[in-house]
């Protein structure tokens, strides 16, 4: 099998975005070597044809290099031109998608060839993009900011003493530094909330340059008409101050209000800060935030800021089901699977669909057949065969098939003996789940005394499925003074 990039990125390209680079390839502006674009074609008839897999070097090199001898350095240099002229592609693509951007590099070329004739419509085209293509993103203000200073630096010596003179036509240097200044501290913040939230898992030396000051300058209200300033300085409180609600549900008003105001990367970005909170607080037993999280799930599917490129990561896939189905919320979740399971990865959609069936008839406390769903679960992945497995063993035990679930529970301890990509924590809090499951099982005693003990014993204790095991005790006839 041929291992050229450039073979590999056109075989997985889509046909119309294939279209455009063999244009872009064939013209002879950006490419002038005939032997680049036989190769280019080459390429897509046997992608077309659907035979990619008969091509090989000396085919290659035949086709292109008739009557001369195979070099093998010389085909690879061919391959390198072509995909450095496919990396030249994407930027050019980039650059014509990009409006501003391009605006920008027209006002920036007269700087250095200037075209009186044509400099007042450009810079008047400049600034009727920037007031249509406005949104709340640092990235805008930075073109802006370009745009207004490429306008003052194209002015001439006398004209700009002129605008001086006159409050009618001066510049607006205010306007100017506020591009500037809003860019640079929305930057800053969302940085900021970055660092924070990998703090907790990869401690380094904070960049504090300015960061407390700025933050005070928000809190005290200097940027509080700027709803993108305001969402990211709320980001860090949920941080910096979790036990203070307020600052979630303020910044999920100013999403909700500004939604449409926001490029993608920012509603992505704010919608994700919204889900960090409230995981936290649910992981914490904060009363309401379960619904909060399936409700916040249910506003994120509606206003399409999950599905990306077309693709539902499966692991969002897998969470949206699980604070689903703890709201027991059934039909949404068999309803959910139908309609998003064509968004996964080929790859990872039966497995996905057999694997939350499976959840969904447990919680429907229909075990055989959540019990034929899992056996149809490919356990290659480790999160899978975490759960999967945690699962089965409460299977056998609702069937009460208590040989196959002490079997189980030996099987999955083997599993978690030998692993080698987990934590020792993490491995103890399973092992823990075993240890409790395998005593509610086979707890000879139903005294009172007894069922206290167990049920404190699994509230204090580090271990994985702890609202499951005292759902366990209590159906055992333990009932606490306060649940």
């Amino acid at each position: 099998m041929l291992n050229f990039k450039i073979l590999n990125i056109l075989r997985f390209s889509e046909t119309t975005f294939r279209n455009r680079f063999n244009k872009y390839v064939h013209s002879p502006y950006f490419n002038s070597n005939d032997k680049v674009s036989e190769l280019l074609d080459l390429y897509e008839r046997f992608i077309r044809e659907n035979n990619i897999e008969e091509l090989n070097k000396e085919a290659i090199w035949e086709s292109i290099y008739p009557d001369t001898a195979f070099e093998d350095k010389k085909l690879r240099q061919l391959n390198t031109k072509l995909l450095s002229l496919f990396e030249d592609f994407i930027a050019q693509e980039n650059y014509n998608s990009d409006l501003f951007q391009k605006s920008i590099y027209q006002l920036n070329y007269l700087k250095v060839n200037p075209f009186e004739s044509i400099e007042n419509q450009l810079i008047k085209t400049s600034k009727t993009i920037g007031s249509r293509y406005e949104e709340l993103s640092a990235d805008y203000h930075l073109n802006m900011y370009m745009v207004e200073r490429s306008y003052f630096d194209l002015t001439s010596d006398f004209e700009k003493k002129r605008k001086k003179k006159s409050k009618f036509e001066k510049f607006n240097f205010d306007e100017i530094l506020n591009h500037l200044d809003t860019f640079y501290l929305a930057e800053k913040l969302r940085f900021l909330y970055t660092e924070l939230f990998w703090e907790d898992y990869n401690p380094s030396e904070r960049n504090d340059l300015l960061n407390d000051e700025i933050l005070e300058l928000v809190d005290k209200g200097k940027f509080r008409k700027d709803p993108l300033l305001l969402c990211f300085y709320y980001a860090i409180r949920t941080i910096t101050n979790p036990d203070k609600e307020d600052y979630y549900f303020n910044l999920k008003d100013l999403v909700e209000k500004h939604f449409y105001d926001f490029n993608d990367y920012n509603r992505i970005f704010l919608f994700d800060v919204l889900f960090t909170y409230c995981v936290r607080k649910a992981n914490q037993a904060a009363v309401g935030y379960n619904e909060e999280i399936y409700e916040l799930y249910k506003n994120a599917l509606e206003k399409d800021v999950l599905v990306i490129n077309g693709k539902l990561s499966v692991v969002t896939f897998r969470n949206i089901i699980g604070y689903a189905l703890k709201n027991k919320q059934y039909e949404w979740t068999e309803r959910f699977i139908k309609d998003y399971a064509n968004y996964l990865k080929d790859s990872e959609r039966d497995n996905a669909v057999n694997f939350n069936l499976a959840r969904i008839y447990f919680y429907q406390k229909d075990y055989e057949d959540a019990l034929l769903k899992l056996n149809q679960v490919d356990l290659e992945d480790v999160h899978y065969t975490l759960i999967a497995r945690s699962l089965i063993v409460i299977l056998y035990y609702e069937l009460k098939e208590f040989d196959a679930m002490l079997s189980s529970i030996d099987s999955f301890r083997v599993y978690l003996n030998r692993t080698k990509i987990l934590s020792k924590d993490r491995i103890n809090r399973f092992k823990n789940y075993l240890k409790y499951m395998k005593k509610i099982a086979f707890l000879n005693s139903k005294d009172e005394k007894v069922l206290s003990k167990l049920y404190e014993d699994i509230k204090l204790a580090k271990v994985t499925n702890k609202a499951l095991l005292l759902e366990k005790v209590r159906e055992l006839g333990y009932k606490p003074l306060a649940i």
